[in-house]
């Protein structure tokens, strides 16, 4: 295999370019997974260079939906991979401050779905240190458990799990992940089983390409490249991931427009699924409001409420929201509930005092949702694709794979 170099203008993006293949070759992925999952592998070799670390989180409301086998995929690529198993927290924070692995969490839902133990409560504390470099994880330790240690817990992390109710996914970790929702493959969607055969026989092309991005990524030193916030996505989003078009833009040729346009589908489809439920209660009363009356009773928005039959209100947790659980989610944003003008003394809502809160949380869902058009098609999972190995092989003639599919769909 000839060696890639810094000096190769599309050395980095020919090994992205493979990974995406060979991703591809054992998964179907969602539209702009595999780019997404290949940027991340990426990064893992260049984390010494960020402050900041995405996680990839990998979901699906039901088994068999591919979640495990795109860690397992993928973690032979990445930068000293190691899978938690049956590890405790207690270790799991010894061993991430020990040695700085790429850690994979698999069936993360049997950890936080339904359980508030101190194991869940743990990981979420693990997942809140572990995002940027510098915070530590604080934990009493030594005879009697009576000395304070810190733990050292950054690292890039990939965690996996059915969560039918995106609401049982942490925020801590949702907010600070690159999202996958995965789905079972149909019966005409092909890929080649990851077996202990099939990982033999490509264990040298996958060690050269491994080899190749952890010579290659570090180089192009990506955490120095400028990437200009994007309008379409927030903050938060932009925050995760920025590293990845960092990377993107250092690889250059199709990928910073492969990486953009997989941040805006992902961003915006996990904005549209996961809205907290607050946002949900101050999006519908906006549009119950009684056109632009100054003040509305309590008991006639919880009547129009309960009677919009694609929301939870008419059956919250057993029965129809009341005025003491309407008053506990707009309290978190300073809301009150006051009495109305004149003699009558009942309690309701200034329009006044929310009209800021629909300024700054309800964004019209067209914007939410915006997203560019894309590059390509993508090649049917049926269809035979060039094998690693090639891939990586020397060329002695012109790229016909590269000239006429560089464009790599999402």
């Amino acid at each position: 295999m000839t060696e890639p170099t810094p000096e190769t203008p599309n050395g980095l993006a020919g090994l992205l370019d493979a990974v995406v293949q060979h991703l591809r070759r054992f998964v179907v992925f969602p539209p702009h997974g595999a780019v997404a999952v290949a940027l991340w592998v990426a990064f893992t070799h260049a984390v010494d260079q960020f402050d900041t670390s995405p996680y990839l989180l990998v979901t699906a409301p039901e088994i068999e939906s591919g979640k495990t086998r795109v860690l397992e995929v993928a973690a032979p690529l990445c930068r000293a991979p190691m899978f938690s198993s049956s590890m405790t927290p207690a270790v799991l924070f010894r061993t991430i401050d020990r040695d700085h692995p790429t850690m994979f969490i698999d069936e993360a839902d049997m950890t936080w779905t339904g359980r508030k133990d101190d194991k869940a409560t743990e990981l979420v504390a693990l997942l809140n240190a572990g995002h940027r470099r510098g915070p530590k994880a604080q934990r009493m330790g030594g005879p009697g458990k009576t000395t304070l240690m810190e733990f050292d817990v950054f690292c890039p992390k990939a965690i996996a799990g059915a969560f039918p109710n995106l609401g049982d996914i942490p925020e801590a970790l949702r907010s600070r992940s690159i999202h996958l929702r995965m789905a079972r493959k149909l019966p005409s969607e092909r890929v080649d089983r990851w077996t202990r055969q099939t990982r033999e026989a490509s264990a040298e092309a996958i060690s050269n390409l491994r080899d190749g991005l952890a010579a290659t990524v570090p180089s192009t030193k990506p955490a120095l490249v400028h990437v200009d916030p994007v309008e379409d996505i927030g903050d938060r989003d932009f925050d995760v991931w920025e590293p990845l078009l960092q990377i993107a833009h250092s690889a250059g040729g199709d990928w910073p427009a492969l990486a953009l346009d997989a941040a805006l589908a992902l961003c915006a489809a996990d904005a549209s699924q996961a809205v907290p439920l607050r946002i949900v209660m101050l999006r519908d009363l906006r549009e119950i409001w009684d056109g632009t009356e100054a003040h509305m009773l309590t008991a006639a928005l919880l009547e129009r409420l309960h009677r919009l039959d694609d929301r939870p209100w008419g059956n919250y947790y057993g029965s129809p929201l009341s005025a003491h659980r309407l008053g506990q989610m707009l309290a978190a944003y300073g809301v009150s509930s006051k009495f109305e003008p004149g003699p009558k003394r009942r309690k309701g809502y200034y329009r006044r005092d929310l009209e800021d809160l629909w300024r700054r949380y309800t964004v019209p869902e067209s914007s939410q949702t915006s997203q560019t058009s894309q590059t390509g098609s993508q090649p049917s999972q049926s269809e035979s694709i060039e094998s690693l190995e090639s891939l990586l092989a020397p060329k002695t003639e012109p790229d016909t794979w590269e000239d006429e599919t560089r464009r790599i769909a999402p």
